[in-house]
């Protein structure tokens, strides 16, 4: 720049021109942005309610966004692997995702605690929530307490039971004995030697059997394993989840066990929604900080405030921006809000401090907005656009995930250039105290600015 200006320099003296040391004002910036900046402020009594409705219907509009991920979100669709998991979806939809289970502990001894185990299944089989199932539409869900029982009493096992132990009589014949002392009997007998078939071959092995039945301190543990058919999508997890809670309610109330709804599907859900939700809370806490650091640097808290005020917008815009175009928030996009505070912070206490710079220069509030959209408007001008040139490159990514992170953050920039410009001067202009002159429409003065010839 100082060759670059020696040459000018050098060129305008031989023309004859006559060079100014020092000057006011934005010199060779870019004036439309400071005609646009000196327009909106001019007519701000229509400029800022306009923006208030518009802030009203994106936070509106903001609020429908939803939170999760999707499989898309990773792997292109243009991907074998992805388009063969479409496939087996398409042709086998209900195969299920994940698992998620009611933990249940107590005394499983008691049949009646059993067959409330029985009762749960059904009432999740019979529930309308997507929970996995196989070809032939039956229920995926794993073996439980209940189920071993019966399969021992369906084995060669039983008689070598109740040949050593109480009576294994089932008067009802619902498959379980009508004592405890009989279920506990099979248990001991299971841990022992395992579950038979009724051919007599082992089903299942003393070792992997405490994976589904376990003793604890005060009786036995179980769990009901059940598939579900998403690990991220709201509308299948969340009546999952209720169709699970009322299920575990049940088995409290009517066999007096503790039964917990857990699992990776749900984990991993909650722990996403937590993420999320943290993200979200912590952003007020991030404009507060803003607000305090503006206020120290700008030793103003009136042009601090109105300062921040614009980064709001530029959250909500970017959120309404998200739901109107199906972009969900998730473990990557939740980071946008706390991206937008720091480059939207950056873009107004640039123009609010240039804007003070120029009212200590000629004319009034209007003149210094033209100033400091020509000469700072200028420069966020290109500062954005070469930004969002490189977040657009980004946009390309071949990963789903780092390209919709390089779009919303190309969007956010675009927003906060946009409240800077066509927002933040109204609220400088009208929180400014009012000043002896007043120029509503000054031309704009060019200088040079000038280095030894």
């Amino acid at each position: 720049p100082a060759v670059a200006t020696r040459w000018r320099n050098r060129r305008a003296a031989t023309k004859g021109r006559v060079l100014v040391s020092g000057h006011a004002g934005a010199a060779h910036g870019l004036a439309p942005a400071g005609t646009v900046v000196h327009f909106l402020a001019k007519y701000r009594y229509i400029t800022i309610p306009v923006v208030l409705l518009v802030a009203v219907l994106g936070l509106v509009r903001a609020t429908s966004v939803e939170s999760g991920f999707e499989l898309e979100d990773f792997l292109s669709t243009e991907t074998e692997f992805a388009q063969s998991i479409e496939r087996v979806t398409a042709h086998f939809p209900s195969s299920g995702e994940g698992t998620s289970m009611i933990f249940v502990e107590g005394d499983l001894t008691d049949p009646q605690g059993l067959r409330t185990l029985d009762a749960a299944v059904d009432a999740l089989d019979a529930s309308a929530a997507d929970f996995g199932r196989n070809g032939s539409g039956d229920l995926i869900v794993g073996l439980h307490a209940g189920d071993i029982v019966r399969m021992v009493m369906a084995s060669p096992a039983a008689a070598e039971v109740e040949a050593t132990g109480p009576s294994l009589a089932d008067v009802d014949g619902d498959g379980y004995p009508d004592s405890k002392a009989a279920v506990a009997a099979i248990y001991r007998h299971a841990f022992e030697h395992g579950v038979l078939t009724p051919d007599g071959d082992v089903a299942i092995a003393a070792d992997v059997l405490p994976e589904i039945v376990a003793a604890v301190d005060d009786g036995h543990a179980t769990a009901i394993v059940i598939q579900v058919g998403s690990f991220t999508d709201r509308n299948v997890i969340a009546p999952v989840e209720h169709a699970m809670l009322d299920a575990a309610t049940a088995i409290e109330a009517d066999a007096g066990l503790r039964a917990r709804v857990t699992g990776e599907v749900l984990a991993s859900f909650h722990s996403m929604d937590a993420f999320t939700r943290s993200m979200l809370v912590s952003l007020p806490l991030a404009l507060f900080l803003a607000l305090i650091i503006a206020t120290a640097l700008l030793r103003s808290i009136r042009f601090a405030i109105v300062s921040v005020l614009p980064i709001g917008l530029v959250v909500v815009g970017i959120y309404a921006f998200m739901a109107t175009f199906g972009y969900t928030v998730n473990v990557v996009t939740a980071t946008i809000a706390a991206i937008a505070v720091g480059v939207g912070i950056d873009f107004s206490t640039h123009f609010t401090a240039r804007y003070r710079e120029e009212l200590d220069g000629d004319g009034g509030h209007l003149a210094a907005v033209r100033r400091a959209g020509t000469g700072t408007g200028g420069a966020l001008v290109l500062s954005a656009l070469t930004s969002v040139l490189g977040f657009l490159v980004m946009a390309l990514a071949p990963t789903p995930i780092f390209a919709t992170f390089g779009a919303l953050t190309a969007v956010m920039i675009v927003l906060s250039l946009a409240v800077a410009l066509l927002v933040l001067p109204s609220l400088l202009v009208g929180v400014t105290p009012k000043q002896p002159v007043e120029d509503d429409d000054p031309d704009p003065v060019v200088v040079e600015a000038s280095l030894p010839a």
